[in-house]
This record gives C-alpha cells, structure tokens and sequence, in this order.
C-alpha cells in the first residue's frame, strides 16, 4: 500500500477536496474507455473475440477507487507475455497503457481545472 502527502499551496491542497467521489467515478471511466479502446486496436487479433474480451470495472481499492482493465480470455496472456515458439506479440497491451498515459493524465487535469 503506497502512502503519500501533498504539502505545498493552500488553494492546492483545497483543490483536492473538492473533488467529489462521483467525479473521480467520472474520470476513471473515461481514462478506463481511452485504455481499452487503445488495447482493443492493439491486441493481437485471431478473431473478433480477442477485441471482445477487454473489459473493464471500476472498483474500490484503499478507501478510493481505482479502473481495472484486463482480457478476460487467459489465452491472451499468452499472447502478451509469450510463448518458446511466438514472440511476435509481447507487450502489445502494456504498451497501450503507456500510450495512453498522456491522454489519461489530460483528462484527469481537465477535471481539477475546473475546480480550480
């Protein structure tokens, strides 16, 4: 568990109450539909089910909440990590976390903008 402390501007730290559980649910389901739209593109396509089985749930985690984005086939673990005979496939939904990191970090500031 990853404990931290904002210090710094009064009007900052401020900021961060005022955003409620409702627009962090918000946030979270757009950053999560920019993610799996990018993994949908990226996955390593067999048939129309590989698209398909991205999901994505929002859900609790440390008294906040957080997005999980996962294939819900265990063979397209396979794919991402490998097998001895095909590599071809590695690290195609990892790296459509990363990148969408950008996008998904403009979207959360969008939010604490208008707040501010």
């Amino acid at each position: 568990m990853a404990n931290f402390s904002i210090t710094g501007d009064q009007e900052t730290l401020k900021l961060f109450k005022e955003v409620t559980e409702v627009e962090v649910k918000k946030v979270l389901n757009k950053i999560g539909d920019v993610v799996v739209d990018k993994m949908q593109s990226d996955i390593a396509v067999d048939t129309a089910n590989a698209q398909k089985s991205i999901k994505k749930h929002l859900k609790r985690i440390d008294g906040g909440w957080g997005v999980a984005i996962y294939p819900s086939t265990r063979y397209y673990y396979y794919q991402e990590i490998g097998t001895k005979k095909d590599k071809k496939n590695i690290g195609r939904l990892l790296g459509a976390i990363v990148d969408t990191q950008a996008e998904c970090f403009n979207i959360a500031k969008e939010v604490l903008n208008r707040k501010w």
